[in-house]
């Protein structure tokens, strides 16, 4: 990504979240997690407007205390904390691209139609534009709005929640649903692990694209449609 800013400093780079708390197959420990993530936070810093940080779950339980969420490191956590906390206007909970041809929302877990009903949200999630500000909004709002203990927070039944669909942060693949009204928003996202390295599960006739963690992604505007980088 940084030879690719280097060469296109037009392009944006989203980082979907989920920085901390590595899998033990990946091969990295959550020291080495957390290195990483201060680079990533230093890249950010040198190119404030072409790159994107959105929160994970496996990121907003730094922010606002153990909730329960798996691989929470206890030994690292006040360091991760101060991370986060220390460059919080840094972060989003989500972003909206708009292209010639379709707009492109991405957040951590994806935007779910029945998440939206469920918690009687339509009125600030009537556009992709103002469901990105009301998220945004509530993460650097920590007083009115926390998310942590929120709907945005909410986990569903794939996840072993007590939701049919989890909020942004936490919905699973197999509960996403499209967003009725938002016929010229693709959405991208991340969260639910694919089974092989650089899939890309799409969803809701189109409108949803689930991207492996493990790859990196471009957005083709042409083809409407994500590819992996080589």
């Amino acid at each position: 990504m940084k030879d690719r800013v280097k060469s296109d400093p037009s392009c944006t780079v989203v980082f979907l979240g989920d920085y901390l708390d590595p899998y033990f197959p990946e091969g990295i420990d959550f020291q080495k997690a957390l290195e990483n993530f201060k680079e990533i936070i230093a890249f950010k810093k040198e190119n404030p407007d072409t790159i994107i940080l959105l929160v994970g779950n496996h990121d907003i339980h730094y922010i606002g205390g153990d909730y329960g969420c798996s691989r929470f490191n206890r030994t690292f956590a006040k360091e991760a904390k101060k991370l986060f906390n220390d460059n919080r206007d840094l972060f989003q909970l989500a972003y909206l691209w708009k292209g010639e041809k379709k707009q492109v929302l991405c957040t951590h877990a994806g935007i779910s139609q029945g998440w939206i009903r469920a918690n009687m949200l339509e009125k600030w999630f009537d556009t992709p534009e103002h469901a990105s500000q009301y998220l945004n909004e509530a993460l650097l709002n920590t007083d009115s709005r926390p998310v942590v203990g929120s709907c945005i927070n909410g986990v569903g039944f794939s996840r072993g929640g007590h939701l049919p669909e989890g909020g942004p942060l936490w919905c699973d693949v197999k509960e996403w649903k499209s967003v009725e009204s938002w016929k010229d928003t693709i959405q991208v996202f991340g969260h639910t692990q694919q089974p092989v390295t650089g899939d890309i599960k799409v969803v809701g006739d189109g409108q949803g694209f689930c991207c492996d963690s493990r790859k990196a992604f471009e957005y083709n505007e042409d083809e409407k449609k994500l590819v992996p980088i080589e």
